[in-house]
């Protein structure tokens, strides 16, 4: 529903034209800058509009008022406004936001205002409409560029690749793009800029797949899909990628755009074309490679079984490989064989075969069963070797103990024996110094003594498969523990030996040492898990814990710290720090690593940060630069984090152990000092990033907030009030203001307590706040203290202590109105490129919303002042009291110029006196006794320059009245001379006690105080003298009048006498219905009137003996409104228009000229109605003779409710039934 902000208007009658309005009463309708209109509440037409409605909305005023509200609407709002207008309507409504359409067609958002308002007798409402499109396009942007961020971190989430956001068009223009994208050559500026677009890069030969592939899943309601394809680096070469791609739609499942995520997979292609190479390369292998189906018949062979074997692959293929080389399994029988290879799908061992010449040879055969994705077997792959000079060289060094225990005892791996029970038979020395035992410590021990207990089960069950033959030899990862208890991870390969059939079978191990190796992969897999738990993180603290956790857990380091630098300074504060439990209280050994080490000045955490490279101490107390916080601790390394190229933080680790901590150890840390840099940037991001989501917000709602307050001083505090909230690094602020005398006064203060700084005004030239106000642009100074030109400021203390500011003027209309200042006393550079455009920001907002109050706060006492004279002019006009009069003026004076005393001297023109008239605000009487010539300095000044005069400095002036400032404790003093037709009739003058503000307007009104005091003064003398005219005049009008009704009754013979007739008893039924008074004169002009629109009707209609045609009866209609443009330019007669514009009007609103129905047409033209139709029936025509008197009286009766007003039918009757008026008739 429309709606507004109440506005003070002359009440107007509904049947004339609105008269202009005054410059002081319309003053918020007609020049506000706001759109503003008045409408009808019941049909919704437009009764009044302003010129800022017009301009806004591009209809003419005419246009205007021939439309209702709907037509302002988009058609698509109009249900939504029908519901609004149905609800119940309170009389002061706030209806929020609504759609408005001008006259070109364009729709925008307003925030509409409204008051309840009776207008001319109707219900109407008075509305004001703000453009808030602007606002709530801001408000709409924030919003976009919050989801737009949470969709960014759902690509960067998803993989550590380019992420993308493409836009729905045919070229796939880029909206966003990553940075690492420079890794294909490109920079992100390239896309952003429209330079390039995103098929571009694709390579020509697969970009028609790429738009298909799209297409395919956009059609189909798919949120994602991923595919491969090509493109193209800057510098031409190809690399291949993997898209994954989300497509990004509306609520109606619209696309709007996608966004995705690309990895660069060039090298997993290669790598499979490798193996495919690999695959291929497996033909020419050394080892023969046969491939047979199920039955064992041949299906390939490679070019190492033709040489082995001496067959051709044509001469073997289908045939059975067992029968094709005479094959003899050593051994085992060829039943057992088949029997274990069925079982497992796999079998290794000797074979004795035949080559095509018939030589026989030794084959180490590994035959192995190849099985499809459901485990289903489809073939058989056998690899043969010939080992048959290997085993020649075996058996040749099976001959030589000597050279067998050599090679046993110098072995470089672990080589131990162990019975089928699992007791060991013999070790050599190396296995000795892997497990820290001697040879006699272990010979005669179970092996699963030193195993560890996780482990022995696996290894059982890997002896107990070698002695059911189920393996012939295992290989695995074991746990060993060492004689100190300390654990040893190692590969251990496994064999069951059958020496022969008089010796005992045995176990024999081959261990290597492998516990470097485990622990490398498990601090691989710390810091894997150590990237992945830190890029989940979001905030500092958080980051921090977490790398303690994995340095305690994951690496076995209790000695540990992580340290941040502070934004633009050299200090540094601990996050997290922890040491072993057992050892002392950990916050209290937080808390003195925070005293002694504060910045990157101190100790070796600090000289590692502004070194920017890791520092390792084996011997940490033989560096000068080592601070003695942690008792015991031996050696320490410290790596900086460093983004940008600058040192933002440290990882501390120390050992109370001398050299404890390796090369490996510094890469390791390095490593993770690496990934928690990037999670800590990326914490700041968001952090950023979530500051100014929740700055543009509070942004937003404080424009809302602040826009409704229309209290200047209310205001200036909500304004710092909340730019202190959305900007964390405000202390202090101030509003300053340009006033009249051209200075920037302090109008607003947030945290300043100076009196003499909150009351100071400014040249606008001083500080930075001044250079704002005259540049009209934005300042962020960091360093407040080294400007220039801050000595004019030593005269206000509290600003010396400002360190860093930011400032933006308030600009209206391009034009700057003051300045707004945020201050921090803690820090320089305290404030950020953000926070300053923020500021900006909010300052445009703001200053709009200063200016409307401070124009509102004008208004309001220029309202105060109109409503004061109003009483004034009021009270002349109710009385001739010149005592009544003078006091009301000096009650106004004293209320209105908040003063504290207020008196009148009338001049005595006979002995050139000023004598006391009338006072009020004394202490004593002795105003009352004045009377003196005019010798004073200021009273003849005022006088001789026809204006008022001030001075704040009473005390200072000589008068002749000094007991005023003795008796009375006045300090200022005004005046004003009281003019009248350029004579002096007097002076009024005003006193007030304290210190008191006052500018141009407040002078002014006291003229205009001292004018009507004259004029009262005037009006004593005048007043007979008007009284006499205004009879005559009222006698000349009356006489004019009637001498009007007579012409038009000349002119129209078939109506003579009737305008001699109808006002007697149409002023009989006005009584009757219980009017009196002046309405009674009114309506008495309005009978004689009442067809004076006639006067425009051209002869030929108006005499026509034969019916009018349509045509006539159009021109003859329009008398009624020829009547009120004739009449209601003259003042006298605007009252007096009800009857002759309205009495054609019908009570069901079928009547003319305006269709008014019921109580919408004026008493006046009702009660005239039923008296014209009365005395026409009543009367003679040239067409027909005159009804009887209960003809008529019945066709009344019958037109009540539907012509007639039914109560003034009623009245009528009882007035024409008495005898004397039925005697007339």
């Amino acid at each position: 529903m429309e709606s507004g902000y109440g506005v003070l208007l002359p009440i107007q009658h509904p049947w004339r034209k609105p008269p202009p309005l005054l410059p002081d009463s319309g003053l918020l309708f007609d020049n506000n800058p706001q759109p503003m209109w008045i409408y009808d509440l019941k049909t919704l037409a437009f009764l009044a509009v302003n010129q800022a409605a017009q301009t806004k909305y591009g209809y003419s005023h005419a246009e205007f008022l021939g439309m209702t509200i709907r037509d302002i609407r988009p058609d698509e709002d109009i249900a939504a406004l029908e519901n609004n207008l149905a609800r119940p309507r309170p009389d002061l409504q706030h209806s929020g936001e609504w759609r408005h359409r001008s006259k070109g067609g364009r729709v925008f958002s307003v925030q509409i205002d409204s008051h309840k308002m009776r207008w001319h007798g109707r219900e109407a409402v008075l509305v004001v409409a703000r453009d808030i499109s602007q606002e709530r396009k801001a408000r709409d942007e924030v919003f976009a560029l919050w989801r737009k961020h949470l969709q960014l971190q759902e690509i960067i989430n998803q993989s550590p690749a380019v992420a993308w956001m493409l836009q729905k068009e045919p070229d796939l223009p880029v909206s966003f793009v990553t940075d690492n994208v420079v890794q294909f050559g490109y920079l992100r500026d390239q896309f952003i800029s429209r330079e390039l677009s995103y098929t571009d890069i694709v390579h020509p030969e697969d970009l028609q797949d790429v738009l298909d592939e799209i297409a395919y899943h956009a059609n189909r309601d798919h949120s994602q899909f991923i595919h491969q394809y090509r493109i193209l680096t800057a510098d031409r070469q190809i690399r291949w990628v993997e898209d994954r791609t989300w497509i990004q739609r509306n609520n109606d499942g619209k696309v709007l755009g996608y966004s995705g995520v690309v990895l660069d997979v060039t090298d997993r292609i290669k790598a499979e074309e490798r193996l495919r190479y690999q695959a291929a390369l497996m033909k020419n292998v050394s080892d023969a490679i046969i491939s047979t189906d199920l039955a064992f018949n041949i299906l390939s062979w490679n070019l190492a079984a033709e040489q082995i074997f001496q067959w051709k692959e044509q001469e073997v293929l289908d045939k059975n490989w067992h029968f094709l080389a005479q094959a003899q399994y050593l051994g085992q029988d060829f039943s057992d064989v088949l029997r274990q290879f069925n079982s497992v799908g796999y079998w290794g061992g000797l074979v004795s075969q035949k080559r095509k010449d018939g030589q026989a040879i030794i084959v180490d055969v590994r035959i192995s069963m190849v099985k499809d994705a459901k485990e289903q077997p489809i073939g058989i792959v056998v690899a043969c070797r010939d080992i048959s000079e290997k085993i020649k060289i075996e058996q040749a060094l099976q001959n030589s103990e000597k050279q067998y225990r050599a090679i046993f005892e110098q072995a470089a791996v672990g080589v131990s024996r162990t019975n089928i029970t699992g007791y060991f038979l013999d070790v050599n020395e190396k296995f000795c110094q892997i497990t820290g035992y001697s040879r006699q410590e272990l010979l005669g021990r179970l092996y699963s003594e030193i195993t560890d207990p996780q482990d022995i089960a696996s290894n059982d069950q890997t002896r107990l498969d070698l002695l059911t033959d189920k393996k012939l030899t295992s290989t695995t990862e074991k746990r060993y523990i060492r004689k100190d208890g300390s654990r040893i991870w190692v590969n251990l390969t496994l064999s069951l030996v059958e020496s022969g059939p008089d010796l005992e079978p045995f176990f024999l191990a081959i261990t290597e040492d492998i516990n470097a190796r485990k622990n490398h992969e498990r601090n691989l897999q710390a810091l894997y898990e150590a990237g992945l738990a830190l890029s989940s993180l979001k905030r500092a603290q958080e980051i921090s814990e977490k790398i303690i956790e994995i340095l305690n857990i994951h690496l076995d380091w209790y000695h540990a710290g992580v340290w941040l630098r502070e934004k633009g300074t050299d200090n540094i504060h601990i996050l997290a720090y922890s040491v072993p439990e057992n050892e002392t209280n950990q916050e209290e050994e937080r808390q003195k690593s925070q005293i002694m080490i504060r910045s990157i000045d101190t100790g070796l955490t600090g000289r590692a940060m502004r070194l920017g490279q890791t520092i390792r101490l084996g011997d940490v107390e033989a560096d000068p630069h080592y601070l003695y916080v942690h008792d015991g601790i031996k050696s320490g390394m410290y790596v900086p984090l460093i983004s940008g190229g600058q040192a933002i933080g440290c990882i501390m680790v120390e050992s109370h152990d001398p050299d404890g901590f390796s090369e490996y150890d510094e890469r390791l840390l390095e490593t993770l000092a690496n990934q928690a840099t990037i999670a800590f940037e990326n914490a700041s991001l968001l952090a950023a990033e979530n500051e100014r989501a929740n700055q543009m917000q509070a942004v937003v709602q404080a424009s809302q907030v602040i826009s409704g307050t229309l209290d200047v001083p209310t205001l200036l505090d909500t304004i710092l009030k909340t730019a202190q909230h959305a900007i964390s690094a405000t202390e202090r602020g101030t509003i300053m203001l340009k006033q009249e005398d051209g200075l920037l006064h302090v109008s607003g203060s947030l945290g300043y307590t100076d009196s003499a700084l909150l009351s100071a005004a400014i040249p606008e030239h001083q500080g930075y706040g001044g250079r704002a106000y005259t540049e009209q642009r934005s300042f962020l100074v960091e360093n407040v203290r080294g400007l220039p030109d801050q000595e004019y400021f030593a005269q206000f203390p509290e600003t010396m202590e400002v360190q860093s500011a930011i400032t933006a003027p308030l600009i209206v209309k391009g034009k700057a109105i003051g300045i707004i200042s945020l201050d921090n006393c803690s820090h320089p550079a305290a404030f950020t490129e953000n926070d300053l455009q923020l500021l900006s920001t909010f300052a445009a907002s703001a200053a709009i919303s200063i200016e409307n109050a401070r124009l509102f706060e004008q208004t309001q006492v220029r309202l105060e002042h109109i409503m004061a004279l109003r009483t004034i002019d009021n009270t002349i006009n109710a009385t001739v009291d010149i005592q009544v009069i003078l006091n009301v003026i000096l009650e106004q004076a004293r209320a209105q110029l908040g003063v504290d005393a207020a008196c009148i001297l009338a001049f005595n023109p006979v002995n050139m006196n000023l004598e006391h008239q009338a006072s009020t605000g004394f202490f004593t009487d002795k105003i009352r006794q004045a009377r003196f010539r005019m010798g004073d300095d200021l009273p003849v000044r005022s006088i001789l320059d026809r204006k008022a005069v001030l001075t704040t400095e009473l005390e200072m002036k000589a008068t002749s009245r000094s007991y005023l400032i003795q008796e009375e404790g006045f300090v200022i003093y005004a005046c004003a001379p009281m003019l009248a037709r350029g004579e002096v009739k007097g002076l009024i003058e005003v006193f007030h006690r304290k210190p008191l503000s006052t500018d141009a307007e407040w002078l002014s009104f006291l003229e205009m105080l001292g004018g009507q005091a004259a004029i009262a003064i005037e009006n004593t003398h005048l007043y007979q003298d008007l009284q006499r005219s205004n009879l005559e005049l009222t006698v000349a009008y009356d006489a004019t009048i009637e001498g009007w009704a007579q012409a038009l009754e000349l002119r129209d013979q078939e109506t003579e006498g009737h305008s001699r007739r109808v006002p007697e008893l149409t002023l009989a039924l006005a009584r009757q219905l219980g009017l009196h008074g002046e309405a009674l004169v009114h309506i008495r002009r309005g009978a004689l009137l009442h067809d004076i629109g006639k006067m425009s009707i051209p002869d030929a209609i108006l005499h026509k003996p034969g019916p009018l045609t349509d045509e006539e009866w159009t021109i003859m209609r329009r008398h009624p409104v020829r009547a009120y443009e004739l009449l209601s330019k003259i003042p006298y007669l605007q009252q007096a228009l009800d009857i002759p514009y309205a009495h054609h009007e019908k009570w069901n609103g079928s009547g003319y000229p305006r269709g008014l129905v019921g109580e919408q047409i004026p008493i006046a033209a009702r009660i005239f109605a039923v008296v014209d139709v009365f005395d026409a029936l009543t009367s003679d025509r040239p067409y027909r003779l005159a009804l009887s008197l209960p003809e008529v009286l019945e066709y009344i009766r019958n037109q009540s409710g539907s012509h007639f007003d039914p109560n003034v039918v009623d009245a009528f009757l009882q007035i024409i039934n008495t005898p004397r008026r039925t005697k007339e008739f």
